[in-house]
């Protein structure tokens, strides 16, 4: 399947999760990092990759079973240059996975891999609420994604879109940040990406199999509560670091969704 993506899909999806990383804007901030061409966001481009594995997934994968997603961002996805979707059914370990790939179609790298399995169910960590998911504002998102991609969206994705939105912007994210890095002086993790070069790398969501369905709205029957998970890093905060920070969604205390997102920084900017 061909993609190209326009600096219009990067508005788009910046307008829905106020992710207004400069690097996706600035030709001087992606200078910093080395490019000469500004870069779709990875969640944006994400999004299509994860519509083709749902679509895909309640015809190969096991019914009934919790299912994780896993993605590693290898390469930056340019703007106005063709790329190329693929995904396909392998088997592994006697276990049936569902691959999707994003490359470039000139030179054909890789830029973004993606992968969905069966998977253990999981239970929902001990935290503390930290904030509710309306259902005016579920519904709104998923109208609003579904038009970004030109297609219905599992709920999975929608909400894993919705999750990584709460996770920028919630002060209880630089709550739980600055227990690692207590130099950060932010409000918001939104508020880091523009003071420091950093990038997404790496990014997980397990689910239940409730919500492959596209349009099952009994889930968003009720808001749905979220908790900030304590983050990880690794490295050194002045010289670069790996921050992994997740969040989880239940509603009735059952644990629905837990996204993840791993990001790569390099440098202070004031450094």
């Amino acid at each position: 399947m061909p993609k190209q993506y326009q600096l219009q899909d990067a508005e788009k999806w910046a307008a829905f999760s106020g992710d207004n990383n400069p690097i996706h804007f600035s030709q001087a901030a992606a200078r910093q990092l080395g490019l000469d061409v500004l870069c779709i966001h990875g969640m944006r481009a994400m999004l299509d990759l994860k519509a083709s594995l749902g679509i895909q997934a309640p015809l190969v994968l096991p019914q009934g079973q919790s299912l994780l997603f896993s993605c590693r961002l290898d390469k930056p996805v340019f703007y106005q240059q063709a790329h190329v979707l693929e995904t396909e059914q392998f088997s592994r370990n006697s276990q049936i996975q569902l691959r999707s790939t994003l490359r470039n179609a000139l030179s054909q790298e890789r830029c973004i891999n993606a992968k969905l399995v069966a998977a253990p169910d999981f239970t929902q960590s001990q935290e503390a609420e930290d904030g509710l998911m309306s259902m005016l504002e579920m519904h709104s998102s998923a109208r609003q994604l579904s038009a970004m991609t030109g297609q219905d969206l599992s709920l999975w994705n929608v909400l894993d879109a919705l999750l990584f939105k709460q996770l920028i912007h919630s002060p209880e994210t630089m709550c739980r940040v600055r227990d690692v890095l207590p130099e950060l002086d932010c409000t918001d993790l939104m508020a880091v990406f523009s003071q420091m070069q950093m990038v997404q790398t790496h990014h997980e969501t397990h689910f239940s199999p409730s919500l492959l369905a596209h349009d099952d709205i009994t889930v968003f029957a009720q808001p749905l509560s979220f908790s900030i998970l304590p983050a990880l890093m690794v490295g050194k905060s002045h010289s670069g670091f790996i921050l992994r920070v997740a969040i989880q969604a239940f509603v009735d205390k059952k644990a629905l969704i837990r996204s993840s997102i791993t990001l790569k920084a390099t440098t202070f900017a004031a450094e």
